[in-house]
């Protein structure tokens, strides 16, 4: 209660929204690129490499692009975002 007549007076005063926080374990996955698209590795990379035929290890070499319709990441990273 206390944090949110806080909060509720920060707003009075500077007529501002607060900072939003940045999920860093998003931040740290996904990146953007210089031309503005949303990447990510691509996962099973570095586990059981010998049992795995060279296509597709080939394949996951490739960074993957996230989809920008994904409402999830624009909450996980919303400075990144855009």
């Amino acid at each position: 209660m206390w944090a949110n007549l806080q909060l509720y007076h920060l707003r009075l005063i500077t007529n501002q929204m607060p900072k939003l926080k940045t999920h860093k374990g998003t931040s740290k996955r996904i990146w953007k690129s210089g031309s503005g698209k949303l990447l990510r590795r691509h996962a099973q990379r570095s586990h059981h490499r010998g049992r795995k035929n060279v296509k597709q290890l080939q394949r996951r070499k490739i960074d993957e692009t996230v989809p920008r319709q994904n409402p999830r990441i624009a909450e996980l990273i919303p400075y990144n975002y855009r």
